[in-house]
């Protein structure tokens, strides 16, 4: 009867790997199916962890878990249950001594998505840097004292791809001697509605801008075209640092928004790229916003030159009006950038001002003209004209932006462009009312 039992047990245990890795292949390719409904949070967090619990006490280990927030989730609870299974089933494990530790929170930021937090923490033997950055890739199995502990080494693969298909991510920190935390951060409902006397909806001043987000998760990007589309931008999207840099060259947008955790080219690599660019599609001086789940003093340390540094879930308000004061601070035309430009040469200043005051009217009024008509063949060329005045004015900053505006259509809302035109020809007419006080003062 026990050998029977035996065999038994380790038939099951094959069945569950092969069930892994077939799991694995499927998320791995995006096959993977989710089914998402609403379920209570600490009925989810008392199913998985049971089990876990009683693996922890048959090797001696305490097994505690924080208070559990009374909250309703919305995702696929199956499916998220395997990938924090595997994370604890990690845990218990490779701890031989001590303890495992899960705390657990629901974090809920004004018009953004709920977002589940679960970390589970152990007393194991820690691993080290040089390993960290492979733990996730299947079937890795860490030198001694990782070894003979059984398995495929696919559960933290596995845990991993499942994570990232509801919307999350997975972090690890680890410390040789001191044991590990992994981190789960994973969207679970919908955006919290925006109080009504702050909608989310475009602002007074109609600011509307191309932005481009990059992302890998293609259910973060959702989320995030989502929110910027609802406060009237334009955004343009990438799965990849290459793909971001070809689209950076095609259309030369107002701002980027970054995701840091990107296999492959990561976004602090992509921001070192964009920074370096010498070339003239693009300006590479652009809002860099970095949007990461975990250590943001971690991005900050990496010496890119970042605008903005944002923990996910983002702050939708905070962000938005980020990019408001990101992008008017490269737009706005500068008083002392042109003093500085014209000081000695007001004569001939003023000759140019007054060739632009007899050009401006006509070309803006061309301008807006072919915005309205959804006429891209005259509004390209009215946009370049324009920026060619102002660059001859010394205002460099209109200059690139106008020129950046020649990039609109064909994908680009016409009422978007016609705000984004709104808002540079208004720059535009403050920038000579600088240069017709220097002149004549």
């Amino acid at each position: 009867v026990r050998r029977a039992s035996s065999i038994i047990g380790s038939a099951q245990k094959l069945l569950d790997m092969l069930g892994d890795i077939l799991d694995f292949a499927r998320f791995e390719t995006g096959n993977g199916s989710l089914r998402k409904y609403a379920f209570p949070l600490p009925g989810f967090m008392a199913r998985i962890c049971d089990a876990a619990r009683k693996a922890a006490e048959e090797k001696g280990l305490a097994f505690e878990v924080g208070a559990v927030p009374n909250e309703t989730l919305r995702s696929d609870p199956d499916r998220l249950g395997r990938a924090f299974a595997a994370i604890l089933d990690n845990a218990v494990t490779f701890t031989d001594s001590g303890k495992v530790h899960v705390d657990v929170a629901i974090e809920k930021r004004e018009g953004n998505v709920p977002h589940l937090t679960i970390s589970v923490s152990d007393t194991g033997p820690g691993i080290p840097p040089e390993d960290q950055g492979r733990i996730f890739s299947p079937f890795v199995q860490l030198a001694s004292p990782y070894t003979k502990r059984g398995g495929a080494g696919i559960g933290l693969s596995l845990a991993n791809n499942i994570v990232r298909a509801l919307g999350g991510e997975v972090k690890l920190q680890s410390e040789i001697g001191r044991g590990s935390v992994f981190t789960l951060l994973v969207p679970v409902g919908d955006p919290e509605a925006p109080p009504a006397a702050a909608p989310l909806a475009r602002n007074p001043s109609r600011r509307t801008y191309r932005l481009l987000v990059v992302d890998d998760n293609e259910v973060n990007l959702e989320y995030m075209s989502a929110i910027l589309a609802n406060a009237g931008h334009h955004a343009l999207t990438a799965t990849s640092g290459a793909e971001a840099l070809g689209l950076l060259e095609e259309t030369s947008p107002d701002a980027a928004i970054l995701d840091i955790q990107m296999p492959g080219m990561s976004g602090i690599e992509l921001g070192r790229k964009i920074r370096d660019y010498s070339g003239s599609h693009y300006d590479h001086s652009l809002p860099l916003v970095a949007l990461t789940a975990f250590d943001s003093e971690e991005v900050g340390r990496s010496g890119i030159d970042f605008d903005g540094i944002f923990n996910k879930p983002a702050d939708v308000p905070k962000l938005l009006s980020f990019l408001d004061k990101a992008v008017d601070l490269r737009e706005s035309p500068s008083a002392a950038v042109l003093t500085a430009h014209w000081a000695g040469k007001t004569a001939e200043g003023q000759k140019i001002l007054a060739a632009a005051l007899e050009a401006i009217p006509g070309l803006t009024a061309t301008l807006k003209d072919a915005i309205a008509a959804g006429d891209p063949g005259t509004m390209r060329p009215a946009a370049r004209a324009l920026g060619v005045q102002l660059k001859h004015l010394g205002d460099e900053r209109g200059s690139a932006a106008f020129r950046r505006l020649a990039l609109a259509f064909p994908g680009e809302k016409s009422a978007v462009v016609a705000c984004r035109a709104e808002r540079l020809t208004a720059n535009c007419a403050m920038m000579l009312e600088i240069l017709k006080k220097l002149f004549n003062s």
